[in-house]
């Protein structure tokens, strides 16, 4: 039986990339974030799914995306930031300064909120 994550039909057995769709990220540019991330995903040839995920309850520290299984988070994320998140996923090696930049401004939402999030990506429920 295959498995969902919240619904986003991402197969939880590969990465995905989640990010934020919700008015207030979208108001501070997250608009497209989702299209230009798969495009650089196909370029790069990565089979890593990229879902647009309703609300991570971060509004002020926003856009958000979260990768998936790490469940980094990265919080303030703009457009020049994209490739950076992409270089981050591929990579074992140690943190740049800007992904810690994006991981610190998340350190800022409550504890409990991310601890929800995460639980939510990891939940399993049947389609």
């Amino acid at each position: 039986m295959q498995k969902e994550v919240m619904g986003n039909s991402a197969n939880l057995n590969k990465q995905a990339i989640f990010v934020c769709q919700n008015e207030f990220c979208l108001e501070k540019g997250a608009e497209g974030y989702v299209e230009k991330l798969r495009q650089k995903m196909d370029e790069h040839g990565a089979d890593v799914k990229v879902c647009p995920y309703i609300c991570f309850n971060g509004c002020d520290y926003g856009p958000i995306i979260i990768s998936y299984p790490s469940c980094k988070w990265y919080a303030g994320v703009t457009e020049d930031d994209l490739d950076t998140i992409i270089a981050d996923t591929f990579s074992n090696q140690p943190e740049n300064p800007e992904i810690e930049r994006l991981q610190d401004n998340a350190l800022d939402i409550d504890p409990d909120v991310r601890d929800a999030t995460v639980f939510a990506l990891k939940r399993k429920i049947p389609t």
